[in-house]
């Protein structure tokens, strides 16, 4: 339900070139720098059009390379065959050009369409090529709803339903075939949304492995003490590690929404990067020839831009290594958070903390940054000027200091909650910058009151991230089968179709056509599922 990537004001076409930094998967040895190294070279001087061709063959290779580990819970499901692993490339590939090229509502409908064609395609597959019976009651296809929903008898309910004739037999089919299949492709989509990811991120993930790849090699001849044997360990890796992270989504729906969540927190935390990285290479000319002629003549005004502008550059992209950092150690948490809601054991040892302050730090350079912004477009040098090149320093070395503190594990009751928050606040960070950027270089009076006169998308934020928050406490709170609760998820579907028509009221663009069409589902299945729960079906 979020706007379409393919709006973003990121788009460049020189953001394809990032991607040949997915080429480092193919050779993750110590010793070798020169992968990392000709991508980073490679996205510098390489042509825009080959290295999209070969940003998406790399992609390919990739999503072929790790689809096992994104169904790692389906032990029925043949991740590991070539044909399986095929139709999960083509149709992940597919997601992230349709992110890339399409905006607004036909993002929308392509989606819609794409997740029919990957459902499809992935249930013939298994029923023509794999020999699966999906209406059987003890096939393998009723052990992927099983899964999501372990305190039921799945198999029971399903063999009930496939005994139905009529109308209601055949609404049952399609119903299970739905489910089914979305549970299926749903990892596609968020597989596209990775794939935006580390073009956005580049060449931060490079930069990384590339840094460690040379401390590896050089280590045995450095005397670094006895960190050394933690440098080694390291093995960074995060194009796998986001990818193996989707396993969560096939565990349940709290473990769908709350993958969604983290997966679309890192892409808008690559988006910083990507703006700090533009940023930098747009200013870094000006700021040289300033700095070209005599020093002494280079008044302390002069002085005082560049270095508000290299704070302004090294504070966004501090907030979008924070931000990207912070979900990294989110997804660490979220298997330990996703045995105790589901009561299973899949993890061993503690969980890991999270960042202290959580999204404080971040959320703070980038208002620094955004009131930067704003002092800029008045006269002469502004207090707040002052202020920034002061401030900016401290909030890189409170990072510093963040990043190196250890902290006893947090409780894990609430996880979710934090989930949604953090990212309610990074989206909202950004509407607050982006509305600051419009203020501040519009022609009319730069008045602070200004940007918050266009208010609507904190709101409608606040619904997309509450709706999925809420939505598995009243399927469990119904679950429980005490009298009167039958009906929670009809009177919840309902009351989301009627805030999503409200809330559609002060959205605009695609947003709008999607909270109705959000509506609609919602409404139409609380009838569906009012009719169920009052025939007994």
């Amino acid at each position: 339900m979020a706007p379409g990537f393919g709006s973003s004001p990121l788009r460049s076409p020189k953001v394809w070139i990032g991607g040949a930094a997915v080429s480092d998967l193919l050779a993750r040895l110590p010793e070798d720098v020169l992968v990392p190294l000709v991508s980073l070279v490679g996205g510098t001087v390489g042509p825009a059009s080959v290295a999209a061709a070969t940003t998406w063959l790399l992609f390919a290779t990739v999503f072929y390379t790790f689809t096992p580990l994104v169904y790692t819970y389906l032990d029925g499901l043949p991740s590991e065959a070539r044909g399986f692993r095929a139709v999960f490339t083509a149709s992940a590939v597919s997601a992230g050009l349709l992110f890339e090229y399409v905006d607004g509502v036909r993002l929308t409908t392509g989606i819609a369409v794409l997740m029919v064609a990957s459902a499809a395609a992935m249930l013939w597959y298994l029923s023509r090529i794999r020999g699966w019976s999906l209406f059987d009651p003890e096939g393998r296809g009723v052990e992927v709803l099983q899964l999501i929903s372990p305190h039921r008898d799945v198999s029971e309910e399903l063999r009930a339903d496939f005994a139905r004739e009529g109308l209601v037999g055949v609404a049952g089919r399609v119903a299970y075939l739905a489910a089914v299949g979305i549970l299926l492709t749903f990892p596609v989509f968020l597989a596209g949304v990775i794939s935006q990811l580390f073009v956005y991120a580049y060449p931060l993930p490079d930069l990384l492995f590339l840094g460690w790849a040379v401390v590896a090699a050089v280590s045995p001849r450095l005397t670094i003490g006895p960190s050394r044997g933690q440098v080694l360990d390291v093995e960074f890796d995060l194009e796998r590690y986001l990818l193996d992270s989707l396993e969560n989504v096939s565990r349940s729906v709290q473990g769908l929404f709350l993958t969604t969540f983290v997966v679309l927190g890192a892409f808008i935390a690559a988006g910083f990067l990507f703006l700090a990285v533009t940023l930098g290479s747009q200013l870094a000319g000006p700021s040289l020839a300033l700095l070209g002629g005599p020093l002494p003549e280079v008044g302390l005004d002069v002085w005082m831009r560049i270095w508000g502008l290299s704070g302004l550059v090294a504070m966004l992209g501090f907030a979008g290594a924070f931000f990207l950092w912070l979900w990294v150690r989110e997804l660490q948490r979220l298997p330990h958070f996703l045995d105790a809601w589901e009561g299973r054991e899949t993890t061993d040892g503690a969980p890991i903390d999270r960042p202290t302050g959580f999204v404080a730090l971040p959320l703070l350079a980038v208002l620094a940054s955004a009131a930067y912004v704003f002092a800029l477009s008045a006269p002469g040098t502004p207090p707040v000027e002052y202020a920034f090149a002061l401030f900016w320093p401290l909030v890189l070395g409170l990072g510093w200091w963040v990043a190196n503190r250890s902290r006893e594990p947090q409780p894990l009751g609430y996880e979710n909650v934090w989930i949604a928050v953090g990212l309610y606040v990074e989206t909202a960070s950004v509407w607050f910058l982006a509305r600051t950027l419009t203020v501040a270089t519009g022609s009319e009076s730069t008045s602070v009151w200004a940007v918050f006169e266009s208010a609507n998308l904190p709101l409608v934020l606040g619904f997309i991230t509450a709706f999925p928050t809420l939505l598995p406490y009243v399927s469990r709170y119904e679950d429980r089968d005490v009298e009167g609760r039958s009906y929670a998820l009809v009177w919840f579907f309902l009351g989301v179709a009627v805030l999503a028509v409200l809330v559609s009221q002060v959205a605009t663009g695609p947003v709008r056509f999607q909270l109705r069409v959000l509506a609609g589902a919602a409404f139409f299945g609380s009838v569906a599922l009012a009719l169920v729960r009052r025939r007994g079906l």
